[in-house]
């Protein structure tokens, strides 16, 4: 007898010493009784406080723990069933429940008789190895749906309950975490590639994913994004796409309503190409289902990379736990947010790196690796044995998206490894070249704070000597001399990542002659406001030293990708056009799905464009 078993006989579950006899088979579908037999069918459940103590083969005491079993009654109508006996341990209440014990459904086979006035018992079919009286006798009230039994007769000696306690009926999402619990599988693969690697826990915790939604818009109250994000709860949502809903990702076995979150340092390197210690997300599901409160994770059966959202400010990041995306990347899953460089701890000490896309995807897949590696180490549940790998995500995030995408089509080995399936990019800025063209073209920006976060990171850019791109030249000479006026004051706001975009732009068009954008009628500023005449001159050697940096972030070129890209955006964006798309559908046509956004709010601009794309991706639409 094993040492679980052992720890069963004396503490968590059931166990009956006689069996059923042909009578009680026949006694059990009686027609007096089958009416209340479909009332019973199905699974009831009790969790209750209980002890973990394992022995040794000499009966020797090796190991005590407190926490909560589930014991589970299953019902056919035929008067059979099964029954299972789940223990966690409970030594740190902070932690999610770590599931010890999960009896086979087989183990526990019964049969059972029941009386038209709800009399029922329970004797087992075979001698087994856990707690269970001869009998169980149950009672069930038809007028109220309830069934009860004395709970001294099931809970083991060690924390008799003499009460009366009560059963409770599964409903479909619990049954669907108990045959989770109960389906026994290999283990899934690991990644290769973990080697290495490293990482240290800055916090944690378990939230309540309506928390998390309040606690993003409370904490960017003053940011565009965050109203729009608001409107999802009070304003009409069109539904998504046809061709959208036709394209399922995965299936969520499980419902989650709660998170196991983790903020991690970990090991990558910087847009200089040095060693830099960076910060990331990394969150998986659970329920909070029972009388107790416990939170029992849930098996993740896919993993999102999620690059985040063009931010500004540190209170919008993964690390703040207030990222634009978190509400809306549910169900099973184990979902990964990098901060980039510039956020999380290194918001007080870099800049980010924006569209600087080598750089974000290496250290997105650096943050890819620590998030799984913590996971494997820390949490009580493995992953699906067929989970999958995706890369999702919108505006920065989406670009940054295509450019992880790109990394593992030409790193087939990790690739496979990692068992990536396709990325779903939104609005993204793939090509920084046929932004900025775009721009030349419009001559007017909605959106003038990418200008003094794009010239930034871009002063950064190396060519294939390692030397930077824009040496010699001072960000000063990109802007206009009004703007340079002002640059000290931007900067600031930029730097010190307080602000919101909005708010920067409010700034901007506050001290700028402002103009409405042709198209869309928004509040725009002149490009001529803002940048150098040499800057905006294709012909100058400024220009074209900017414009080498675009082509060497410029996705649509020097590789070829050998896994599906959906791409999302509105036609209608004036912040990143949707040439962007376009050009990625032009360069790889076998490859690329691209569907456009419908017009919410009666707009297809780029901020809508986004919501879309995250209520696309909140209901598994992609």
């Amino acid at each position: 007898m094993n040492l679980w078993m052992i720890v069963a006989i004396l503490f968590c579950g059931l166990t009956f010493a006689a069996c059923a006899t042909d009578d009680n088979k026949d006694n059990a579908t009686q027609p007096d009784t089958k009416a209340l037999n479909s009332l019973l069918a199905g699974r009831w459940y009790d969790e209750y406080e209980s002890d973990w103590s394992v022995y040794d083969e000499d009966n020797k005491l090796i190991e005590q723990k407190d926490g909560r079993t589930i014991t589970t009654i299953r019902f056919n109508v035929d008067g059979t069933g099964s029954y299972c006996s789940y223990f966690f341990s409970d030594e740190d209440h902070d932690e999610a429940m770590e599931l010890r014990v999960a009896y086979d459904k087989e183990d526990g086979s019964f049969h059972y008789t029941s009386t038209a006035d709800g009399n029922i018992v329970i004797r087992l079919d075979h001698q087994g190895s856990l707690y269970f009286p001869d009998e169980l006798a149950l009672s069930f009230d038809k007028a109220n749906g309830t069934l009860t039994y004395e709970g001294g007769d099931l809970i083991p000696p060690s924390r008799r309950a003499a009460s009366t306690r009560t059963l409770t009926h599964a409903d479909e999402e619990v049954e669907a975490l108990f045959d989770q619990w109960s389906t026994k599988q290999d283990d899934p693969a690991t990644p290769d590639d973990l080697s290495g690697v490293t990482y240290d826990v800055i916090d944690k915790g378990i939230s309540w994913i309506g928390s998390i939604a309040y606690q993003v818009f409370r904490s960017n109250p003053e940011d565009d994004m965050t109203a729009l994000l608001k409107s999802v709860y009070t304003g009409p949502i069109e539904e998504p796409e046809a061709e959208a809903n036709s394209r399922r990702a995965y299936g969520i076995k499980v419902p989650t309503n709660y998170y196991r979150w983790y903020k991690i340092q970990y090991q990558s390197i910087d847009d200089d190409g040095n060693p830099i210690t960076l910060s990331a997300r990394v969150s998986w599901g659970g329920r909070r289902l029972f009388s107790l409160g416990s939170f029992y994770e849930v098996r993740p059966n896919y993993i999102i990379l999620n690059p985040h959202f063009t931010i500004t400010n540190q209170s919008s990041s993964p690390y703040s736990g207030n990222a634009y995306e978190i509400p809306f990347m549910s169900g099973c899953l184990l979902l990964i947010q990098p901060d980039y460089q510039g956020f999380g701890i290194t918001a007080g000490e870099k800049h980010q790196a924006y569209i600087n896309h080598e750089v974000c995807a290496r250290q997105c897949i650096d943050a890819l690796k620590a998030g799984y590696k913590l996971f494997a180490d820390v949490a009580n549940v493995k992953m699906e044995y067929n989970w999958k790998l995706y890369v999702a995500g919108c505006s920065q995030g989406g670009g940054n998206s295509l450019a992880c995408h790109k990394w593992l089509d030409t790193h087939e080995d990790f690739a496979k490894s990692w068992r990536f399936a396709y990325s779903y990019c939104g609005s993204g800025p793939h090509s920084p070249s046929v932004t900025f063209n775009e721009y030349f073209k419009q001559e007017v920006i909605t959106y003038p704070v990418v200008f003094p976060i794009v010239i930034k990171s871009m002063m950064h850019v190396k060519d294939a000597n390692g030397e930077n791109i824009l040496k010699g030249y001072k960000e000063e000479d990109f802007f206009s001399d009004k703007y340079n006026q002002y640059k000290k004051e931007i900067d600031e706001m930029v730097t010190s990542k307080l602000y919101g975009a909005g708010q920067i732009n409010k700034f901007i068009f506050e001290h700028f002659p402002t103009t409405k954008h042709a198209k869309t009628g928004a509040t725009a500023v002149a490009l001529k406001e803002l940048l150098s005449p040499e800057a905006m001159n294709k012909e100058s050697e400024m220009c074209k030293k900017l414009f080498e940096c675009f082509d060497k972030n410029d996705l649509t070129k020097g590789w070829t990708p050998t896994r599906p890209i959906y791409l999302f955006h509105g036609e209608g964006d004036t912040v990143v056009p949707y040439a962007n798309s376009e050009a990625v559908k032009e360069a790889f046509p076998d490859k690329v799905t691209l569907y456009s956004s419908t017009k919410l709010w009666g707009a297809d601009d780029h901020l809508p464009s986004c919501v879309q794309f995250l209520l696309h991706v909140a209901t598994a639409n992609w």
